[in-house]
């Protein structure tokens, strides 16, 4: 009889919480129907079941509502609550259509408030049980001596703590001997951005030995994911098309961006009126901020936006906008943290200048410097911008924008319609998250940071890392 192994318990744990998230979730739906409704006396009404589990497998799937261990509980249960509130309230217009009229929603919100209280029992227990079957694995980190560098490895080892113990962090100057060496005592190796020779040799061995190894990609990394595997007569070959979105799509995408944009404008139409107002009333300066940004082949169009700073605020000229910012109003704090202040983009999204899901619409400024500093900064302005998009839900307000360029890539890579609705869906969860807000301090972070002390970077470095006992790559020293 063959052994059982920890990494058979993993799968088994890994397939029974998602078995039981549903199992939960759908059961106290039906229960609700069978007390409440009493729609399950036809068996016409096994589809609605169905029908209700299709959409929470969806909207699921779209808010990793099963990414135990990688989300934290918090962020599980909100990605739960608003996966429950979108399937119940597409099944309440479901039910009440089947009745030919509005049905009682009281069961409804019992029932959401139901799944929720349960759905946080059942996150806090998996976590527990995932944390015991999956041990921190010990890890190495090979990388430059540049802040880039070591501020990911700080942010990774904030938010994968209880994944990975990084022990180790040495500096691609080593010889490739003693990495080697510092490899061997690992069970994970995560890479940063080094050399080309040297990723590919480290990434030869890890394969050779078994290691898991993660990998901070390359620009050019993420414009292969896309790529197809065709075969020239007995030889493989890897094929770009570079095509990007077929008319067809792009005809959808179109008509999508002006039904919606369009219904966005209607539907909210109470809520700008009223912004629109007290922002006049404020300071009686004007309603929208307007600037010049680009979109699709670099073509310059003007954004309008809620205005959420005082008047004149960049009369000396451009600035960034930094934490606790001195020329942001009472007001412009508020639209900013809801994001109400980009609502006005729909107006954009309407003429055409923007789609709903897109890159960032960048400043000029700002690409004029990043493409100096990175001529791929570019490749993003293949599509239109978006109002939301990539970048915008995974990255953060002072990601810096190499980061956001790689996102922005995949995003144009991998573009579907498919995943502009997930996208779209995934915009809810971000509303509700409180969202970093830092400025950039220092726009040239990436240039700067070459040349900065190794110490200096070492002490930053070590004041992120939660006191952990760090060693270093030549000196095998740890870092106090």
């Amino acid at each position: 009889m063959k052994k059982i192994e920890k990494k058979d318990l993993q799968r088994l744990f890994d397939s029974l919480s998602k078995l039981i998230l549903i199992f939960v979730t759908v059961i106290s739906f039906i229960i609700i129907l069978r007390e409440y409704y009493g729609l399950l006396n036809l068996k016409g009404n096994i589809v609605l079941v169905f029908l209700y589990l299709f959409i929470f497998g969806l909207l699921s799937g779209t808010y990793k509502c099963f990414d135990i261990g990688i989300l934290r509980i918090r962020e599980l249960v909100l990605s739960y609550i608003i996966t429950i509130i979108l399937t119940n309230f597409f099944a309440y217009l479901i039910m009440s259509l089947i009745s030919r009229e509005l049905i009682n929603i009281i069961p409804i919100l019992f029932l959401m408030a139901l799944q929720s209280i349960l759905s946080a029992m059942f996150y806090w227990n998996a976590s527990k049980v995932f944390y015991s079957l999956h041990p921190a694995r010990d890890a190495v980190v090979i990388c430059r001596n540049t802040q880039h560098d070591l501020d990911f490895i700080s942010k990774f080892n904030h938010y994968k703590m209880r994944r990975y113990n990084i022990l180790l962090v040495c500096f691609e100057s080593e010889e490739y001997n003693k990495l080697i060496d510092y490899i061997d005592g690992y069970s994970t190796v995560i890479l940063g951005d080094i050399n080309n020779d040297l990723r590919k040799r480290i990434l030869s061995y890890c394969f050779e030995k078994n290691k898991r190894l993660i990998l901070m990609p390359s620009i050019q990394d993420i414009l292969m994911h896309n790529a197809h595997v065709t075969q020239v007569i007995d030889t493989p070959a890897f094929v770009f098309k570079n095509e990007g979105p077929s008319i067809e799509q792009m005809i959808i995408k179109r008509g999508i961006d002006i039904v919606f944009s369009l219904l966005g404008i209607l539907i909210l139409s109470p809520i700008l009126l009223l912004f629109a107002i007290v922002i006049k009333l404020y300071d009686h300066g004007p309603i929208f901020f307007r600037q010049e940004r680009y979109t699709i082949n670099m073509k310059k169009f003007v954004i309008l936006k809620f205005r959420s700073m005082i008047i004149d605020a960049e009369k000396n000229g451009p600035q960034l906008t930094t934490d606790m910012d001195e020329r942001i109003t009472p007001v412009g704090k508020f639209i900013r943290k809801t994001h109400i202040d980009e609502l006005p983009q729909l107006f954009n999204i309407l003429i055409g200048d923007m789609s709903l899901v897109g890159p960032r619409a960048e400043r000029v400024e700002n690409v004029e410097i990043y493409s100096s500093m990175m001529p791929e900064f570019c490749y993003r302005m293949k599509v239109k911008a978006g109002l939301t998009g990539y970048a915008q839900i995974y990255g953060k307000y002072n990601t810096v924008f190499t980061d956001k360029l790689k996102m922005d890539l995949y995003y144009i890579e991998n573009f579907s319609l498919f995943l502009d609705f997930q996208l779209l869906l995934a915009t809810i969860k971000v509303i509700f998250v409180k969202e970093n807000t830092e400025g950039f301090e220092n726009m040239y972070l990436l240039e700067n940071d070459i040349n900065k002390d190794m110490n200096t970077k070492l002490k930053n470095l070590d004041a992120n890392l939660d006191k952990n006992d760090i060693q270093l790559g030549k000196q095998n020293n740890k870092i106090k």
